[in-house]
């Protein structure tokens, strides 16, 4: 990597990231290890389970329907509390890709307040997941427009943007979009990172008018 660096230099910057998956137990212990073992200038902390169940696997139809948001939210905040060694906490609302039922959120905002709190008390970020277009999940966006604007109402700044690509052809995928969704809820800027620092930069720069 150091090589790739001097090499390309001149032409252009290589950016060092990496994407956590947080897990509670023993897997805490390798998220920690796996944040100290490179000098990274970005850090995502990403959710793609909870309790010992695979986000995309789990059998929803299972379990208790109400308590399913509760559940997963109150998980989310007790392992940030045991592990912040993240920039920024990534599509924060991912476990509504996977539920095919009407998503009230009503008994998990005063959790999630928490968990905002928390990411702003630390200096941590918010991601706009763009991937949620590609999901088709209309109006649930990630962040929702609700989670969002209570970031931002808490005084939240740190705002990144990213498609989530898995593929060349996801890059930067509908980004003039996220911007304009950060825009509407009150941001003026979003984020990028060299060294673990953050540079607040315009959201004008993708924002086409």
């Amino acid at each position: 990597m150091i090589h790739a660096e001097q090499h390309y230099a001149p032409r252009i910057r290589i950016v060092k990231g990496l994407e956590i998956g947080i897990q509670n137990g023993d897997t805490l212990k390798k998220c920690k290890a796996a944040a100290k073992n490179f000098s990274y200038d970005f850090l995502i902390g990403s959710f793609h389970s909870f309790n010992g169940t695979d986000l995309y696997t789990a059998n929803y139809s299972e379990m208790e329907q109400d308590r399913i948001l509760p559940s997963f939210y109150a998980y989310v905040h007790d392992c940030l509390k045991e592990f912040d060694d993240f920039d920024v906490l990534g599509h924060m609302n991912v476990i509504d890709r996977y539920l095919n039922l009407e998503r009230d959120y009503s008994e998990s905002l005063m959790i999630i307040e928490e968990i905002l709190k928390m990411l702003i008390s630390k200096g941590k970020g918010l991601e706009i997941n763009t991937s949620s277009y590609r999901y088709g999940l209309k109006d649930r966006n990630h962040p929702t427009k609700e989670i969002l604007q209570l970031y931002h109402d808490l005084g939240g700044e740190v705002l990144t943007i990213g498609s989530d690509a898995h593929r060349p052809s996801d890059l930067l995928f509908r980004f003039e979009e996220g911007a304009a969704f950060a825009e509407n809820h009150g941001f003026k800027y979003f984020s990028t990172f060299q060294n673990r620092k953050v540079t607040m930069l315009p959201l004008s720069k993708f924002i086409v008018k």
